[in-house]
């Protein structure tokens, strides 16, 4: 008998490291059916790797897709980062939101020309960069007219503002 998931959350997020790397394996498809039965299901990837089989096409849950792609800033050569095929993918599925990691306006210039050069359609989000709360404070006050300007929406890195870098928070 399958058991209801615990504290019966309303969305479950499937991140760490690229979890589509795994979309092929064997119970790839039952976790996701099992997940659907109590929860939305929301994938966070880099947008490198596109949605198949199951992840794609398999209907009976609500899932989505949390794109963030890495911009020049990484330091990853853009073969590596930007996969314009992919990118189609997920903007074709209707169930994609983009989150870019910012920390200067050139950034956010960057984002725009990424959302018009591949037709990126969904609510297109950016953080500040940073690992400390004065970091990101600093990263949010040089992009936050510029995010605005541009129509995307601003978010925070609040568990960096509550924890600092502190892991398994």
């Amino acid at each position: 008998m399958d058991r209801a998931l615990v504290g019966d959350p309303g969305l479950v997020v499937i991140s760490g490291g690229e979890p589509l790397l795994h979309q092929h394996q064997p119970a790839w498809t039952e976790l996701l059916r099992k997940l659907a039965r109590s929860a939305e299901i929301e994938i966070e990837t880099n947008g490198t790797i596109a949605p198949a089989g199951a992840t794609l096409h398999y209907q009976p849950f609500a899932l989505r897709y949390n794109v963030s792609p890495k911009l020049t800033h990484s330091g990853d050569p853009e073969h590596r980062r930007i996969r314009p095929e992919v990118l189609e993918r997920f903007s074709d599925s209707a169930r994609a939101s983009w989150k870019f990691v910012c920390a200067t306006p050139a950034d956010v210039d960057e984002v725009a020309e990424l959302v018009d050069r591949y037709d990126l359609t969904g609510p297109v989000w950016i953080s500040p960069e940073g690992t400390t709360s004065k970091t990101v404070l600093i990263h949010t006050r040089l992009i936050a007219d510029h995010v605005i300007k541009r129509g995307f929406n601003l978010g925070t890195r609040l568990h960096v503002l509550a924890w600092g870098n502190e892991r398994r928070r």
